[in-house]
């Protein structure tokens, strides 16, 4: 959730710097830069950064796994396994010990 006092125009950024920094910090939450009424950056601290990232990296993960699962249900796919052992015949690695 946004808060008023989590917005601030660019003006008062360049002017306080690192007063924004320091309130980064300390709240965990992002900073909304305004020009002009709109909105125009959003400021992080890297860890907020980090975890908004590994968010969207599983996200994008669970995403591909439900395509390949589609894909697979609808005959466009070989089982895992079976894919492997396709691939290292045709290379021929032996995968049995």
């Amino acid at each position: 959730m946004t808060r008023a006092q989590d917005i601030t125009t660019a003006s008062n950024y360049r002017s306080h710097q690192s007063d924004h920094h320091t309130k980064i910090r300390e709240t965990g939450r992002p900073l909304f830069i305004t020009n002009r009424g709109k909105a125009e950056a959003v400021l992080l601290s890297p860890e907020a950064f980090d975890a908004m990232q590994d968010q969207l990296d599983l996200a994008e993960s669970l995403a591909q796994i439900k395509r390949s699962e589609q894909l697979y249900a609808d005959g466009l796919g070989v089982d895992a396994l079976e894919g492997l052992k396709k691939i290292a015949a045709d290379r021929g690695i032996l995968l049995d010990r």
